[in-house]
């Protein structure tokens, strides 16, 4: 029997005319011949996907010789059912909602893609489409770390679909193993770090003390990290008695998290001055209450930060380039690696080498290409 799924439009619909259209919320029925005589039947749902579910379990009930085969077919679920399973199965994992919210984004760009092949269906998922889905990745990921961190979490997900809904095969077990470029650092040119403030300065500007606060905090943590080239956790978490005058000005002097290795980095006063204004209710932090865990409280601001990025129309930009434009700028000033990994707190300077030798490289050549067109304008004797 051949059972064909339709939209019935309502007369004001635009698409009235296209049987075949998926996306509208007109009522989907199924039509098909019996006994030589063209039937219809309402599915009483208004997804497509719904309606694919009907039409399965109607071939199923009109076919008796293929019923006892009901119990081994995996359980006709859509992508976006699955994808919202599994979100559900992280949440009660206790992970932190940053995680959860990557895994959702992702998901979510999966299923507006699988979709627009005309896939609703978790088990008509194929590994061909899952290939499609991951050449649209570079546009969106142009890091090969970010690629390679999204298809584990691609994979993942199938992970869970195929041992929950019984699929015989999950279409993701084979994908290509995506290779890891050399690590390449990226700074925030001048223009762009200040595009950001003044992007932020055109948010959170409710009368509410607590959303003024948001803001001067942000501000306020931009420039640290700008400034002294520490990483988000080490920024957030600096005790006030990090900040030191001495006689010659302001400096930032604390250990790293990471390493444990202490850092002395001078910065400037405004940024200094500015920092020194931050209340937030405990003496002995500027952006840290204390209490709450160090992981959830960098979660908080870089979520924050995500819609400071997304408001500048910055998607590529994360809070570590804070920390890169600190470091490249000091090695275009003139400082060695070493120097430049003492500021950074680096437990060695093989570390600051394998993320900034290219920069280094790059000061090069533009030295000497300014050394050959000297030449070239004046006489060098034979």
């Amino acid at each position: 029997m051949m059972v064909h799924i339709v939209t019935r439009h309502s007369a004001d619909c635009p698409h009235l005319g296209n049987e075949q259209y998926k996306k509208c919320n007109c009522w989907k029925h199924l039509r098909y011949r019996e006994n030589g005589k063209l039937k219809w039947k309402t599915t009483e749902q208004q997804t497509w996907a719904g309606a694919e579910r009907f039409k399965t379990n109607f071939l199923l009930q009109r076919d008796p010789a293929h019923a006892h085969l009901a119990a081994q077919l995996p359980k006709t679920v859509t992508v976006r059912d699955a994808v919202k399973a599994f979100l559900d199965d992280k949440k009660g994992q206790s992970l932190q909602d940053s995680s959860v919210g990557k895994y959702t984004l992702q998901l979510g760009r999966l299923a507006d893609y699988l979709e627009t092949a005309d896939v609703f269906l978790l088990e008509r998922v194929t590994m061909p489409h899952l290939s499609g889905f991951r050449s649209t990745w570079p546009e969106l990921y142009p890091a090969s770390i970010s690629q390679y961190l999204a298809q584990n979490r691609l994979q993942a997900f199938f992970r869970y679909a195929t041992k929950a809904y019984r699929l015989p095969v999950n279409p993701a077990a084979d994908l290509s193993s995506i290779k890891l470029k050399r690590t390449q650092v990226l700074p925030f040119e001048p223009e762009q770090y200040e595009h950001l403030l003044t992007t932020l300065a055109t948010m959170f500007t409710s009368a509410r003390h607590e959303t003024r606060r948001t803001r001067d905090h942000l501000y306020a943590l931009i420039e640290l990290m700008r400034y002294s080239g520490l990483d988000i956790q080490d920024a957030i978490c600096l005790p006030r008695s990090g900040l030191v005058k001495d006689a010659i000005g302001y400096r930032i002097v604390t250990s790293r998290t990471k390493t444990g290795v202490g850092v002395s980095v001078p910065i400037p006063a405004p940024v200094a001055e500015r920092l020194g204004t931050i209340r937030n209710g405990h003496a002995d932090y500027f952006f840290w209450n204390g209490t709450a865990t160090r992981k959830s409280v960098v979660a908080g601001r870089v979520h924050t930060l995500g819609e400071l990025f997304d408001k500048a129309k910055m998607p590529y930009a994360h809070s570590h380039m804070f920390r890169h434009t600190f470091a490249i700028e000091w090695l275009k000033a003139g400082l060695t690696l070493f120097e430049v990994s003492k500021l950074l707190g680096h437990a060695s300077v093989k570390t600051t080498e394998k993320y900034y030798a290219a920069w280094v490289q790059g000061l090069q050549d533009k030295m000497e290409n300014s050394m050959r067109a000297h030449w070239q304008q004046t006489e060098v004797r034979a």
